[in-house]
C-alpha cells in the first residue's frame, strides 16, 4: 500500500439464502446464511494488520454481521452509517426477476418499464436514482475527508451507484454495466485528491 494514498476498500456484504434465489432484497433485514459468512471470514482474515483504521457499515443486519466479522480480524470498531443502506427496490422487494417477468405477476408492467427503459423508470415505491446519488456524494465526501484508510461493508446497487456517480462521474443508471459479486471489493486509492479505481469486482 502507498503510505501517501489514502485506500478505500468497498465490500458488498456476503452471501444470503434471498441472495441466492436471485430475489431483489433492499430494505428486508435478512441475515447472512453459512455460505456469506465463509466468504466473508476468508476476506477478513487476509487484510494486513496495520493497514486499515477505520470500518464503517450499513445498518442492515447482513452488513452488520459483515462488519463484525471483520471486527473480529482487525479490531477496528465498527461505525454504522445510515446513508450506506441499500437502494429500496419498492414494489420488487422479495421478487426474482423470473417471477417478475411473469406476465401474471402483479408487478410485470413496472418490471417490462423499467427494463426497456434505460433504468430512468423506478418501479412503484422505489427509491429514485437522483436521491440514492445524494446519499452516495454525502458518504464519499465523508471517506474522502476522513483521510483514513477505510473497509466499507454495504450493498451491491449502493456500491455500484457510487462507484458510476462519484469515482467515474457517470449517471447513476449506469451502475449495471459494473458487476459487483457478494463478497467481493473494489478498491480505490485516493491520491492527491483524485480517486483511482485500483481493483473492481475483486
Amino acid at each position: 500500500m502507498n503510505n501517501q494514498a489514502q485506500t478505500i476498500v468497498l465490500i458488498r456484504h456476503g452471501f444470503t439464502a434471498e441472495n441466492e434465489q436471485g430475489k431483489y432484497i433492499s430494505t428486508t433485514d435478512v441475515p447472512l446464511n453459512e455460505r456469506g459468512v465463509k466468504q466473508i471470514k476468508k476476506i477478513a482474515n487476509a487484510v494486513p494488520e496495520g493497514c486499515f483504521n477505520r470500518l464503517v457499515s450499513s445498518p442492515l443486519l447482513r452488513a452488520v454481521q459483515s462488519a463484525k466479522i471483520f471486527n473480529v480480524a482487525t479490531g477496528l470498531e465498527i461505525e454504522v452509517l445510515e446513508t450506506l443502506k441499500e437502494l429500496d427496490f419498492g414494489v420488487f422487494e422479495n421478487f426474482s426477476d423470473s417471477e417478475l417477468s411473469s406476465p401474471e405477476h402483479s408487478c410485470f408492467h413496472d418490471y417490462k418499464n423499467w427494463r426497456s427503459s434505460s433504468d430512468s423508470k423506478m418501479p412503484t415505491n422505489a427509491e429514485q436514482y437522483y436521491e440514492v446519488e445524494v446519499r452516495a456524494k454525502e458518504v464519499w465526501d465523508n471517506l474522502k475527508n476522513s483521510g483514513k484508510n477505510t473497509i466499507v461493508l454495504s450493498h451491491g446497487v449502493f456500491l455500484r451507484i457510487l462507484v458510476v456517480t462519484q469515482i467515474l462521474g457517470l449517471p447513476a443508471e449506469m451502475y449495471r454495466r459494473i458487476k459487483l459479486d457478494n463478497s467481493k471489493k473494489v478498491i480505490v486509492s485516493i491520491e492527491d485528491g483524485i480517486s483511482y479505481i485500483q481493483k473492481l469486482n475483486y
